[in-house]
């Protein structure tokens, strides 16, 4: 059963996603891809496991030469991916705030080096490329300021991300965001560039968003998103990390049934 595309969304295959996943992230503004071979991926493993371990990545088993093109296409074979832990029990639902704060602490953190490859992953799943990694350390990862879930600031630019789960964006929303941002972040150079994007689980999200306001925010699906993220970020083993991509993999999988 194939999933369906949403209205202005790029639907590709699974055989397609590696040559997309190597391709830049801006001629694909937002992802919908068909992720079920992950589904009979883990299904093949549950059935080698006598232990019956349901995690999708990190288990030694036989792997059948049929699912490499799978493993490597996600990077499930990666020591830290997240599939290679469990979502964190805490018995309660992460709610949009704590997830865009948790975000902005593990960018955040770690020597200069590594959080610039991490922050450059996570802008590139966004659709951002960035040419010198040395701009990004020292970029100011910031959650909840003027109302708005989470903004990367850098020398050449500024990000601001509005997360929704479930909820859609309100009449005149994202208009004053995107003023915030440009008094706050005003043009500094030429080169300087402002960016705003929509994090949400489907287009549903837009709400009655008029077409100056569709023009100037970049929608992403949180799936597309989770998986460019999770492929492509440096290897760290933080089990910290991956044990919160986990859980938020959990949630964004849930509310998306």
């Amino acid at each position: 059963m194939k999933r369906r595309a949403h209205k202005s969304s790029v639907s590709i295959s699974t055989e397609q996603w590696r040559a997309v996943s190597s391709a830049p992230s801006t001629a694909f503004p937002s992802i919908e891809f068909d992720y079920w071979s992950l589904a009979r991926y883990q299904n093949a493993k549950d059935s080698a496991l006598i232990s019956g371990t349901t995690l999708l990545a990190g288990v030694p088993w036989k792997v059948s030469p049929d699912w490499r093109p799978t493993i490597d296409l996600f990077k499930l074979s990666r020591s830290d991916h997240a599939f290679a832990t469990s979502p964190l029990g805490w018995g309660f639902r992460l709610t949009e705030p704590q997830i865009t704060r948790t975000i902005a602490h593990l960018l955040d953190k770690g020597p200069p080096d590594i959080r610039a490859e991490r922050t450059a992953a996570f802008l590139q799943a966004l659709g951002i490329q960035i040419g010198n990694l040395k701009t990004l350390q020292d970029c100011r990862i910031i959650a909840e300021e003027d109302r708005i879930d989470l903004k990367i600031v850098w020398d050449d630019g500024v990000l601001a991300i509005e997360c929704k789960l479930g909820h859609h964006v309100t009449k005149g929303q994202l208009e004053r965001y995107r003023k915030a941002v440009s008094s706050r972040h005003p043009k500094q150079s030429e080169h300087f560039q402002h960016h705003f994007v929509l994090l949400a689980l489907n287009e549903k999200a837009l709400g009655p968003l008029k077409k100056p306001d569709r023009a100037r925010w970049t929608y992403h699906s949180w799936k597309s998103f989770w998986f460019l993220f999770e492929r492509s970020r440096p290897q760290e083993n933080d089990l910290m990390l991956s044990m919160f991509q986990m859980t938020l993999w959990d949630r964004i999988d849930r509310l998306c049934r």
